[in-house]
This record gives C-alpha cells, sequence and structure tokens, in this order.
C-alpha cells in the first residue's frame, strides 16, 4: 500500500474488509493514504523528500528528528523497485543522515 499508490488494496478476513486503501491518482492525495497507514502522528512530522542523481530516485518522507517518538520509530519502511526491503546498510545510512538531531536511543522515522 506504499510502494504503489497507483493499485487499489483490500485486506478482508472472513469475507468483511478490514483495511482499504485506493488508489491515488498521479500527483493526488499520497499524504492521505500514507497517514491513514502510519497514522496522522507521523503525518504531522512526515518531511517528503525527493532527490536524484543519474539513474537513481530517492522519494518518500522522514519524520522531522526533533519530533522523533519511540512510537514514530517504528515505521521505518524502505522500498526499492516497488519491493519492501530491510537492509542494515541503508538503515545505517539513514541514521547517520540523522545523527546530530537524533538522540543515542532514538531510531528515525522513514517510508522511502
Amino acid at each position: 500500500a506504499l510502494a504503489r499508490f497507483d493499485v487499489t488494496i483490500s485486506l478482508s478476513h472472513n469475507g468483511k474488509i478490514v483495511r482499504q486503501y485506493r488508489a491515488v491518482p498521479e500527483g493526488g492525495q499520497k499524504e492521505r493514504r500514507l497517514g491513514a497507514i502510519c497514522g496522522t502522528a507521523f503525518l504531522e512530522q512526515a518531511l517528503a523528500i525527493e532527490w536524484q542523481h543519474g539513474d537513481l530516485t530517492l522519494r518518500g518522507w522522514v519524520a522531522d528528528p526533533n519530533h522523533t517518538t519511540p512510537a514514530l520509530a517504528e515505521i521505518q519502511y524502505c522500498y526499492v523497485n516497488g519491493r519492501m526491503m530491510r537492509d542494515r546498510l541503508i538503515n545505517h545510512a539513514i541514521r547517520q543522515a540523522c545523527e546530530d538531531k537524533l538522540g543515542a536511543d532514538q531510531q528515525p522515522a522513514f517510508v522511502l
């Protein structure tokens, strides 16, 4: 639901829809869907980022490190070419980018 804003995703259990995230048109309300998935606390602190270098493009949201809470720190989603991944090297790079704003026991919150 976070990697493909152009796709409607429905989760059902015992024949009832538990969650539904409708497709967002290009340039549409991605923040609304982000808030529905990650919560309004993350959305209120999220800083949209977009960076490009050659063929590499990085885009997403990072919570303001000055306002990171333990609950927000649980939001750490990274997608590469639409596939979710967990990579210690990428997480370390993100932590280093925020380290001057984070305390020793804090973790950054992000959706990239």
